[in-house]
């Protein structure tokens, strides 16, 4: 008898002890997944490593992991979800209230997160993000209760189930570009970034009775297998630049910007834009003046620069189009 309940205990820790390590290994892969920017991929991971994991530490750990990944893809209900159970789970993370905060406040639930964005106020007092939450909440409350004239209305026929976003007006306000992912779209695959399909660059035009036409792919080069958006049209339609995001099998190659010119067969091949003479640096977003001399854009870093951490706003300018552009600036 000692023998078998010797045999059956020992199954048990042995059993135990290969989930642990599954739960671990599972984990470790949602890491690396992270960390090359496939937040899709790592948010399916840490949901399935929570699951199945018992120390609640580590839970909560994991459910701050999996807010992240939503967070990051704009998420906010879900990202929601993750941090309440990460807070909860009493993590030792100040970022774990904010985030859970900021998510209360983005699904307009402001009370609550007045009480989420103090509790971040206690733990990191000298943190500004705390106090200006508590007033944005404040302020909110206050909008409600006396709205301004201002009416916002859905565009029913542009918009689509998928994600169209980043509008810019192309030869007129009748003719508007923007980016999505909905089922027209070139890129088939879905990217382990968002989960989603890639997006390309569409455009839709308003006839005389404002009415606009059904949004199609716009014509040329521009849009590939890869995923494009956030496009600028300048020059009364004749000059485009936009972003290019490409993804190959566990590795994510970042965003660059690429300008394309308007012509009679539609846009022309992308011409990619060199930041400060290095291709490897990731950026994104641009938005560039009309002579084409200076350059907003959006990254985590460029060449001797960090930045302020996480992604900012950069300016670079030049002095001729077609020539060099300058070192970036960060604006702060």
């Amino acid at each position: 008898m000692k023998y078998f309940k010797f045999c059956f205990v020992l199954l048990i820790s042995l059993f135990l002890f290969s989930a642990l390590n599954a739960q671990k290994r599972t984990i470790k892969k949602a890491d690396e997944a992270f960390e090359i920017g496939e937040y899709f991929l790592a948010f399916e991971l840490y949901e399935k490593a929570y699951e199945k994991l018992t120390e609640k530490d580590v839970k909560a750990e994991v459910a701050f992991k999996a807010g992240e990944c939503n967070r990051i893809m704009m998420d906010d209900r879900k990202a929601m979800r993750w941090y309440r159970k990460a807070v909860r789970g009493k993590i030792n993370n100040p970022l774990a209230y904010l985030y859970y905060a900021e998510g209360l406040k983005m699904n307009e639930k402001y009370e609550e997160a007045k009480e989420e964005y103090k509790k971040f106020k206690n733990m990191v007092p000298d943190d500004p993000r705390g106090q200006n939450g508590i007033e944005s909440c404040e302020m909110a409350l206050e909008w409600m209760s006396n709205p301004t004239r201002f009416i916002v209305t859905e565009v029913e026929d542009i918009n689509s189930k998928k994600a169209d976003f980043s509008p810019s007006f192309g030869k007129s306000r009748s003719e508007l570009y923007f980016s999505s992912n909905r089922e027209s779209a070139n890129g088939k695959n879905l990217s382990n970034i968002t989960g989603e399909s890639y997006s390309d660059i569409f455009v839709a035009k308003k006839d005389r009775k404002g009415k606009w036409s059904v949004p199609v792919p716009v014509e040329g080069n521009v849009n590939s297998e890869g995923s494009e958006g956030a496009a600028i049209i300048i020059n009364d339609g004749a000059v485009m630049y936009f972003s290019m995001c490409e993804q190959i099998e566990n590795a994510n190659m970042g965003c660059k910007i690429y300008r394309s010119k308007n012509n009679a067969g539609g846009w022309s091949d992308p011409e990619m834009i060199t930041i400060q003479g290095d291709s490897s640096v990731s950026v994104g977003h641009p938005a560039v003046t009309e002579d084409e001399l200076t350059m907003y854009f959006v990254s985590d870093s460029v060449p001797g620069n960090k930045g302020r951490g996480g992604k900012d706003i950069w300016v670079v300018t030049r002095s001729s189009v077609g020539g060099s552009w300058g070192e970036p600036e960060n604006l702060g």
